[in-house]
């Protein structure tokens, strides 16, 4: 998800996919923000003209691991950005 002062402008659902093991995978990810839901910030045009934006992003990745070959275990990981 994509934030603007706490305001949701953009979200996208990313494809199922697998990892290997101990490995790291890139992926791209491309936003559309929703310029309507910016320009209903108050202050959009203060932000605007001192050039600066107060956005932020969150991803939550939910995944299962498979623990010593026998079980599974599902947990979520979170990761908060802030740009500005």
């Amino acid at each position: 998800m994509l934030y603007y002062h706490d305001i949701i402008v953009g979200e996208v659902q990313l494809l199922a996919s697998h990892a290997r093991p101990r490995r790291m995978m890139r992926m791209n990810v491309t936003v559309d923000a929703s310029i309507e839901q910016i320009m209903s910030y108050l202050n959009v045009n203060e932000d605007v003209s001192s050039g600066l934006l107060d956005i932020s992003s969150y991803s939550r990745i939910p995944r299962l691991v498979k623990v010593n070959k026998h079980r599974l275990v599902d947990f979520t990981e979170e990761y908060h950005t802030s740009l500005g």
